[in-house]
């Protein structure tokens, strides 16, 4: 059996604990941004918002990896995927189109559901094109994003897709690290020439960049036999804090500082257990979903101050995200097979 974060239930970690925590990073970075104000940052390199997105990818290459592993063929682990992230963005997008956006329409209700652009809007969101309605939120301090969360999401399904195919060709380490290689390598040529390409709303650099850091994960969770002795644990963290610290700044961040924050990632996650959530539930993906539009109308209709508004952002998202695991993720997860 796999959990719902593809970890096997004995396995003791605190994958969970973090991936939470890495949520509500994202809710909290995005509401300064959310309030005409600058993001808080990661030494100079990501805004919070955007080092909690590489914490994801970093933890979502270690723990698929290791459920590829474990899934009988390509089709079952693509169907366990699937049911991860699509249940949960299709009631997100259903919630945003028919529930919020009819508020701020001039048509009526049943006129609004009439048009061919309101289930365009709704089908393209749930297939992964984020949410967009010309005119909506257009008078919002961050005006006209309804969703900005959902770029990272094709991202991460064609990273699972790349992954698991380069793993039906041999489930050894070979697998990630030929991944690894190539995504370095991109990145360098990406981020030297300036190519600026998108496909399906993913951009080349983009795609390079969060590919690095999942097959990184993906990396590790192979090779876990040889780093997971105390000493070289010790090894992997001051190395990587070495990286982080020498070059803050510099260009080769983007690269080996994301490589160094995925390294940071993966090994205080296996060096720890937690007993808090623990594969009992887990309503991240939730409050990653749901958090930006909330903040929106949140912001933009109330006055109670920053963090006032924080608060009650976070309230309601946790809310949402709670419904979203109970009654659409949770059920979907338990049809999967292992």
């Amino acid at each position: 059996m796999i959990t719902s974060n593809g970890s096997s239930p004995t396995h003791r970690n605190c994958f969970d604990l973090v991936r939470h925590f890495a949520a509500f990073m994202v809710l909290f970075s995005h509401h300064f941004a959310l309030s005409g104000m600058t993001e808080p940052s990661f030494i100079g390199m990501h805004s919070l918002g955007g080092l909690a997105v590489v914490i994801f990818f970093s933890i979502s290459g270690y723990l698929v990896t290791k459920s590829f592993v474990r899934s009988a063929n390509f089709y079952d682990y693509l169907e366990k995927r699937a049911r991860r992230i699509f249940p949960g963005l299709i009631a997100c997008s259903a919630v945003v189109v028919f529930v919020v956006i009819p508020f701020y329409v001039e048509l009526g209700y049943f006129d609004y559901l009439s048009e061919e652009r309101t289930w365009k809007t709704f089908l393209s969101a749930s297939m992964l094109l984020g949410i967009r309605y010309a005119g909506i939120f257009s008078d919002f301090i961050y005006s006209g994003t309804i969703n900005g969360s959902l770029w990272t999401l094709p991202i991460e399904f064609l990273c699972y897709l790349i992954v698991g195919v380069a793993l039906v060709f041999s489930r050894t380490v070979k697998a990630p690290l030929a991944l690894f290689v190539v995504s370095f390598v991109g990145m360098l040529v990406v981020r030297e020439s300036s190519i600026s390409y998108t496909f399906y709303a993913i951009s080349l650099e983009r795609l390079m960049m969060f590919l690095l850091v999942f097959s990184l994960g993906g990396l590790l969770a192979l090779t876990e036999s040889i780093w997971t002795g105390k000493a070289s644990r010790i090894y992997l963290i001051l190395a990587s804090l070495a990286v982080l610290f020498v070059f803050k700044g510099r260009p080769e961040m983007m690269v080996l500082g994301n490589m160094a924050i995925c390294a940071i990632v993966i090994v205080f996650c296996t060096s720890f257990s937690e007993n808090l959530i623990a594969g009992r539930f887990d309503v991240s993906y939730g409050v990653y979903i749901y958090a930006f539009p909330v903040q929106q109308l949140v912001i933009n209709n109330f006055r109670y101050g920053l963090y006032s508004e924080m608060a009650l952002s976070a309230l309601f998202t946790l809310v949402l995200a709670i419904a979203s695991w109970l009654f659409v993720e949770k059920p979907m997860l338990k049809r999967s097979k292992g």
